[in-house]
């Protein structure tokens, strides 16, 4: 397969998404990713990123316009190497080394699967096709390399997916605990702040918060407060509005009883 390669890292500005109706299909089975141009080197690859024993072929520039991550990790091996300073390494961070100009890059603490798909991503030779599945895998990666076009355009899928699975139906029909995975991911990945144009549009985390909130299982706040995954700061503010529910209903309640009772006194007055 000829493959082909960009000189200057890619200028679009607008996240990739993925296509509606369509899903990812697993590399055994779609001829288009076996023979994707990461896969083979090529006169534009300077990188060799080794994960799970298998090897990608990429460009430092690349991979450095898209991550301040991966390009201090390529700028500390070049300065390793020219003496000026030594390389760190450690942590969840890519480490790296060199030989004959073409530098390496070790992510066996990476998935496989999870590395190929951010590589396609990053990859301006590739169409990726990013599904919720797959938003949901990327985004912890994309936080940790700082990929803002891949952190984008994960949570963008994941807002549009909650949205679709509430279209039509009123809040709280979400199932518990897929309600609570997807106000995890919005409470440590959406930082997305209104501005004068989106006022009333709301953010991933609110449209979470609310269905939380919406939810009529009587567990759910139980499962909010030992949740780990959940901000000191969201689960206050969910408790507390659960708390507000809760005086509501009895309030209601109990001046239910109230009236009936007063009609059943009157009634037996009347007699």
């Amino acid at each position: 397969m000829s493959r082909t390669s960009r000189k200057e890292p890619p200028k679009g500005s607008e996240p990739k998404t993925k296509g509606k109706g369509r899903s990812r299909k697993s590399s055994g089975g779609s001829p288009d990713r076996d023979e994707a141009p990461y896969l083979e080197d090529g006169p534009f690859c300077d990188v060799i990123i080794n994960v799970d024993g298998k090897k990608f072929y990429s460009n430092s520039g690349v991979l450095a316009f898209n991550s301040p991550v991966f390009m201090k990790s390529l700028s500390d091996d070049k300065s390793k190497d020219s003496g000026d300073a030594k390389g760190a390494k450690g942590g969840g961070k890519p480490s790296s080394s060199s030989a004959g100009g073409v530098r390496e890059l070790d992510w066996s603490h990476l998935d496989y699967n999870d590395a190929r798909e951010m590589i396609e991503f990053i990859d301006p030779r590739v169409d990726a096709d990013l599904t919720d599945e797959g938003a949901m895998r990327l985004l912890p990666l994309a936080d940790e390399y700082a990929i803002i076009q891949m952190k984008k355009a994960c949570l963008s899928t994941l807002k549009n997916s909650f949205i679709q699975l509430r279209r039509g139906r009123r809040p709280g029909c979400i199932a518990t605990d897929t309600a609570i995975q997807y106000l995890k991911l919005a409470d440590k990945y959406d930082t997305e702040k209104k501005d004068d144009s989106k006022k009333k549009e709301k953010t991933f985390k609110e449209l979470c918060i609310e269905e939380v909130l919406a939810n009529g299982s009587p567990f759910v706040g139980k499962i909010v407060a030992e949740s780990d995954g959940l901000s000191e700061e969201v689960r206050i503010k969910v408790l507390e509005r659960k708390l507000d529910q809760a005086n509501i209903a009895l309030a209601r309640e109990r001046r239910t009883r109230t009236e009936e009772n007063e009609m059943r006194k009157s009634h037996q007055w009347k007699k």
